[in-house]
């Protein structure tokens, strides 16, 4: 239902259960909606994948995403200054 919505949805330990909330947002036609997975957030060991739904899967395989986790998924997730230029504003592409 969350994935209907443009709601800005926050998932409590749910890196374990991430390629089902892919699939979710994908079947909602939500590919390019924006995800952010952070892993011991606020410590010294935080560890940050941002993505879309299309790819999130890739990068937090890559940055090594392991549980305890919190998903971000919605707009929000735009305003972080990691969040790909290219994704945000397709202009920059072609400037």
């Amino acid at each position: 239902l969350a994935a209907q919505t443009d709601a800005t949805v926050v998932i409590l330990m749910g890196v374990e259960k991430l390629t089902q909330i892919v699939e979710v947002y994908k079947k909602a036609g939500k590919d390019e909606t924006a995800i952010a997975l952070i892993q011991n957030g606020t410590l010294a060991t935080q560890n940050l994948a941002i993505g879309t739904i299309e790819t999130i899967e890739e990068i937090a395989a890559e940055e090594k995403i392991k549980a305890p986790a919190v998903i971000v998924i919605g707009e929000v997730v735009k305003q972080h200054n990691e969040f790909p230029v290219a994704l945000t504003n397709l202009n920059y592409l072609f400037n």
